[in-house]
């Protein structure tokens, strides 16, 4: 889920993109007895991103490249900060088509291992969400097709092609429906 900006500003030309952002969590998320939505942790975000469309004969092509390091409050003194990059490439295949393909990796700098880390300290298991190290690379394909001027329709597919520490994706697969205003 996209955090609402605090702080956002960029650059745009004909062919680059540049951005930094920075926005923070709420702790405020809905509780159902026992069962948490989240691991209830502040979290303060620092994004940067830069997008180019390519030079001829490329010029198809739009590649853009998204860093994001996320500051997490500690959980029983574990430090769980980690950093997030997404690779993306768009081709224009006509006005109305793009298809894409995206690899979104995970670096928790710090965290916990399950099960080796846990085993004897069972304060500590009740606190693995908050505090496990999660690394993970996924790759994945979408596309977006414009209806008309207002409603794009998407779609996109990916897996988990490697990770430690949380949950493997088999496959994931989307569909959205966007209207400009």
């Amino acid at each position: 889920m996209r955090l609402p900006d605090v702080c956002f500003s960029h650059r745009t030309s004909r062919k680059w993109l540049i951005g930094v952002a920075a926005s923070r969590s709420n702790r405020s998320l809905p509780q159902e007895g026992a069962t948490i939505v989240g691991t209830q942790q502040h979290r303060y975000d620092v994004e940067i991103l830069a997008g180019r469309q390519l030079p001829e004969p490329l010029d198809r092509f739009y590649v853009e490249v998204d860093y994001l390091y996320s500051f997490v409050e500690q959980v029983m003194g574990v430090d769980v900060d980690r950093s997030s990059l997404v690779i993306e490439t768009v081709y224009f295949a006509s006005p109305r088509l793009l298809p894409r393909l995206f690899d979104a990796r995970q670096k928790t700098h710090g965290g916990r291992d399950l099960p080796e880390d846990y085993q004897n300290n069972p304060k500590l298991y009740y606190h693995h969400d908050e505090t496990m190290r999660i690394d993970f690379i996924q790759m994945g394909t979408g596309a977006a097709c414009a209806v008309n001027a207002k409603y794009t329709l998407s779609s996109s597919i990916f897996r988990t092609v490697w990770g430690e520490g949380g949950h493997e994706i088999d496959y994931e697969i989307t569909f959205g429906v966007t209207r400009a205003f």
